[in-house]
């Protein structure tokens, strides 16, 4: 990388650029736009030289011999010399490398390809050689369109612009007329549409298989490799389009060998680049084949929402036509079921402002941290996808704020403790501890643990699922781009046909290690949060029986635990960068088939720790009225979780802008075994001060009454917002550059597009099968209607209330979308 990016480099490719600019402008002028555009292709050869350092950049340790781009450029100059000199010449030449390269493959050339590619392929090669060479041919002006759509050589490489689109709309709108001889053009034979395809890069002597699964999708998080797009005739596609793309690589390097070879210094740059291949990524679906008829599961999905639609509608109509003229009827469960399903009733619900309780705070920090996943989540994604991906790496992660949105990841933790806290309030409420004996007879009730883990399961899985088919059935029909997977599969539902069904028993981080593909693999956090859930009652009886002094001894031992296993873990593998290795190629860790990813920050035992101490936070809330401290305590013990929690955070900004000396392995693991818990332990106090009357503005601002719709809407938010933001991304035409501005805008859009999904997803499955939950178990029992003027205050620590959240209080953090936390009376 340091020869290529050097001066001298630079100097060889402009000074070969200067002379084909001249070619090119006499073309023009001549009138032979075909021949300008083949002179402009060569030109952008020229500074493909300075591209291809760019994989030796990343590479350079794993692979010693290069092409030499110096050598590469000068070669690449003399061919297009000889080329813009006398294109006729040139195209006689380029015919006689087809034929003896047919004659040396016994005759024929294509026999590999199918024969509607060979065909098509063969006969659009010789028109497009008997265009270049002067021969008039109607409708040329749709080769002309072709030549524009392939890739040519882009601003930027010096900044990773590496991956060269063209365009994918202009390659599939072309009609090449296909000949059956080039300079016979009363023996048309068939129009054909362009298939637009993308190449990659790689030694013949590499053995190793490419992905075709994702191909466009940005194997890394940052695009570093070179990548082409070519249009092709639309029968090639897959293995067709790779031998055909080759063999005619293989007709202009036998034509420039001859030229070449008495050329010093670069007589045998041929033979080293007959050393590479084009790999085909991906060729996308055509507009026509994306047109045929909905799949099954695509009509099933259809089916079934058009269904709930009619049932809310229905519902809707059916609830307001009763209350309007049976207003004073007593309810029952037939009406509290429709109800259930009744949009205005769940709006009402949705919008509903909280009742001002000392938990108010918990909406706030909710919010905030699903925010804090999307804006991580939104650098994450995009970096695939820039035209400056080097700009992000060199001068982006060297600003204060790119720690932010790295450690983005630890707003996860703050989910963990939350769901933890709740858990343990609304369990100490519904087993009544302040009285043994009805608390030993409610945890002796099989009813009870039977519809403790029921509700849990009713509430977050009929969303997830419905909300997976729906996006993996129908997200491809909505649109088509250059970095969509081949058969417009959403690239974040790609493995879901092998494992889906992990989703629905929530072993998604167990079933998906060593596939390279997730199924929806934000939702790891889901299957985490169910298996610490399961669990609970093994923190939770602690306190129940041994009082505080003994469930805390318990909830210590597992945060020292978690802290354990995180720190052996990464010893044991050597992870030095864990979820800060966004360098592309760079390993990380003794055993390359090991992520710091699927080995430590998608399991639970290593996460569990932040859940513990939000099961001691919610046993306090629910047994202690009030907690006094000195203010001068208190004010001290925000200092230390503010400095705590920043110092966290920015302890590895010098690890991530890589400007300080790199940490060694024992000070990266006590940094990983720290940084979770920690972290948890840090707003576990925010939530611990201003529930207890310590919290001042900070109090105010996170019970923002605008906060509290946003807060029901968080857990479709968490499962919708990568999807959002997959299908605008890879739907893009085009590649983006990277800016502050660019960033807050996407950032800005994706929150507002998440929460209008999310909206519509809840109350389309989620409010009406919490309702129907809660309809079904009340048994037609007489309450109040919704809307009534006796609202019931919100809980405080130390009082028993029954409405605060919704869906029994059993979970927070994402999956904790309530409406109201209803404490459930069994038996």
């Amino acid at each position: 990388a340091q020869t290529v990016l050097g001066c001298r480099s630079s100097l060889v490719c402009l000074s070969s650029s200067l002379p084909l600019a001249s070619m090119l402008l006499s073309c023009s002028r001549n009138g032979s736009p075909p021949v300008a555009l083949l002179a402009l292709f060569l030109l952008g050869g020229v500074c493909v030289a300075s591209s291809s350092s760019f994989s030796s950049w990343r590479d350079h340790q794993q692979q010693q011999e290069e092409v030499n781009p110096q050598l590469l450029a000068r070669a690449l100059a003399i061919a297009a010399g000889e080329v813009a000199r006398d294109p006729a010449l040139a195209a006689k030449k380029l015919r006689a490398s087809a034929v003896e390269l047919r004659a040396r493959r016994g005759g024929d050339a294509f026999q590999e390809l199918s024969p509607e590619c060979g065909t098509v392929f063969s006969s659009l090669l010789s028109s497009i050689l008997g265009l270049v060479g002067g021969n008039d041919l109607p409708e040329s002006d749709q080769f002309l369109r072709w030549l524009d759509s392939i890739f040519k050589p882009e601003a930027g490489i010096l900044l990773g612009n590496v991956r060269w689109i063209g365009s994918r709309e202009e390659c599939e709108s072309i009609r090449l007329p296909v000949y059956q001889d080039s300079t016979n053009t009363s023996t048309l034979m068939l129009h054909t549409n362009g298939r637009y395809c993308m190449f990659g890069v790689k030694s013949r002597g590499n053995s190793t298989t490419d992905s075709g699964g994702r191909a466009f999708s940005g194997g890394d998080s940052l695009q570093t490799s070179l990548e082409l797009a070519l249009c092709l005739p639309n029968p090639c596609k897959g293995i067709d389009a790779e031998i055909a793309v080759n063999f005619v690589v293989e007709i202009v390097l036998n034509l420039l060998g001859p030229i070449l070879q008495g050329v010093p210094g670069i007589g045998g740059i041929v033979d080293t680049i007959k050393s590479y291949k084009l790999v085909v990524k991906g060729c996308a679906q055509t507009n026509v084949e994306a047109s045929n008829p909905l799949s099954s599961g695509a009509l099933a999905v259809i089916c079934l929402t058009g269904l709930l639609v009619f049932l809310i509608l229905l519902a809707t109509a059916v609830t307001a036509f009763v209350d309007s003229r049976y207003p004073e009827a007593q309810r029952d469960v037939y009406r509290d079921i429709c109800r259930a399903f009744c949009l205005r009733s769940n709006l009402n619900k949705l919008f509903a402002p909280a009742s001002g309780g000392s938990l108010g705070c918990i909406n706030g920090i909710r919010v905030l941290s699903i925010f804090w996943v999307i804006l991580g989540h939104t650098l994450l994604f995009i970096a695939p996808l820039l035209d400056n991906p080097l700009q992000l790496l060199n001068d982006f992660r060297k600003r204060w704020q790119a720690v932010i949105i790295i450690n983005a990841t630890t707003s996860v933790d703050s989910f963990f403790m939350l769901s933890g806290a709740l858990v343990a309030y609304v369990f100490c409420r519904q087993v009544g501890i302040a009285d043994k004996e009805k608390c030993r007879s409610t945890l002796r009730s099989w009813k009870f643990w039977a519809l403790f883990y029921f509700h849990r399961y009713w509430r977050l899985t009929p969303v997830l699922m419905f909300f997976l088919f729906w996006h993996w059935s129908l997200t491809g029909y909505f649109g088509n781009g250059p970095f969509l997977s081949p058969d417009r599969t959403p690239v974040d539902v790609a493995g879901c046909p092998k494992s889906w069904w992990a989703l629905m028993f929530y072993a998604q981080n167990f079933a998906n290690v060593g596939d390279s593909i997730a199924c929806l693999g934000h939702t790891w956090y889901l299957a985490n949060d169910m298996q610490m859930y399961l669990l609970s009652p093994l923190l939770l009886l602690p306190f129940v029986f041994g009082g505080l002094i003994f469930g805390s001894v318990a909830s210590v031992i597992v945060v020292a635990g978690s802290m354990v296993c995180t720190g052996v873990l990464n010893y044991q593998y050597g992870f030095r960068r864990g979820h800060l290795n966004f360098v592309p190629g760079e390993t990380d860790g003794y055993d390359p088939e090991k992520t710091y990813y699927e080995t430590i920050y998608i399991k639970p035992y290593c996460r569990m720790g932040a859940y513990a101490i939000g099961i001691l936070l919610g046993y306090v809330l629910a047994t202690r009225k009030t907690i006094r401290m000195p203010k001068l305590v208190a004010l001290l013990c925000w200092a230390i979780a503010a400095a705590g929690g920043l110092a966290l955070l920015y302890l590895v900004q010098g690890q991530i802008a890589d400007t300080g000396p790199p940490l060694t392995l024992q000070q990266v693991t006590v940094y990983w075994s720290f940084l979770r818990p920690g972290f948890a332990l840090c707003v576990a106090w925010v939530v611990f001060a201003c529930v207890y009357g310590y919290g001042g503005p900070v109090n105010e601002l996170l019970s923002w009454s605008w906060f509290t719709p946003l807060a029901r809407l968080s857990y479709c938010a968490y499962i919708v917002h990568a999807s959002v933001m997959f299908a605008f991304f890879y739907t893009y035409d085009s590649k983006f550059h990277l800016s502050d501005s660019m960033l807050i805008m996407i950032y800005l859009a994706s929150i507002m597009l998440t929460f209008l999904v999310s909206l519509v997803l809840s109350m389309l499955v989620e409010a009406p099968l919490l309702g129907l939950e809660k309809a079904l178990r009340a048994g037609g029992s007489s309450r109040q209607a919704d809307g009534g003027t006796n609202r019931t205050p919100a809980p405080q620590p130390g009082k028993a209330n029954d409405n605060y959240y919704s869906n029994g209080g059993y979970e927070s953090g994402p999956s904790s979308n309530r409406f109201e936390m209803r404490s459930v009376y069994y038996g």
